[in-house]
């Protein structure tokens, strides 16, 4: 009968529009998770690279200190070992919070911080590299108080400043300035090489 063939095309569209709305969500899902992989691999990649600075340099000091070569100053050392381990530990720490991430139960903590203290900070830190390189670092930076996750934030322009230590030829210039821009602070760190 007419109703029954009403119904059941009735039942068909639905069905149809169902099943199409199904697709595009598995759709959206799949993207998502190709997304999510991308920036998985993304970021072991990067651990792995970020790893191994403070992996070489704990074996330059291990070598140092089995030479010998500054028995006087093994204490420096040491302290130069303890801080790798610690960023060893930040970065172990970082895959922790990726796996949260990935679950859904991820939360950046966020501290209050002065960015021009951390700027200095890391610049204290690579000093040695700036000297052995003989580079002139130049820093047109203001007190600016700043609500970020403070460790990341140290990871990223350490990554800048060691990039430019790394890419500058000897005895040029580093640039590192902060802008104050729409409530954010930019940080420009500036290289020749």
């Amino acid at each position: 009968t007419k109703d029954e063939i009403g119904d059941l095309s009735h039942n068909i569209n639905t069905l149809s529009k169902t099943l199409y709305s199904y697709i595009h969500r598995l759709q959206q899902d799949i993207e998502k998770e190709k997304q999510l992989e991308h920036t998985r691999k993304e970021f072991i990649a990067g651990v792995s690279h970020e790893l191994k600075t403070p992996l070489s340099i704990m074996k330059s000091c291990i070598s140092i200190l089995e030479d010998g070569v500054a028995s006087n100053k093994k204490d420096y050392y040491f302290k130069a070992m303890s801080k790798e381990v610690d960023k060893m530990d930040i970065l172990i720490i970082d895959m922790l919070e990726l796996a949260k991430f990935e679950s859904g139960t991820y939360k950046m903590e966020m501290d209050t911080f002065y960015i021009d203290e951390i700027i200095d900070y890391i610049c204290e830190q690579l000093n040695a590299d700036i000297v052995a390189k003989r580079l002139h670092v130049h820093k047109q930076i203001s007190k600016m108080e700043v609500v970020a996750n403070q460790s990341r934030i140290e990871q990223v322009i350490t990554n800048f400043i060691t990039n430019a230590i790394r890419y500058t030829p000897e005895h040029e210039n580093i640039i590192i300035s902060t802008i104050e821009e729409n409530e954010r602070v930019k940080v420009c760190v500036e290289n020749k090489g």
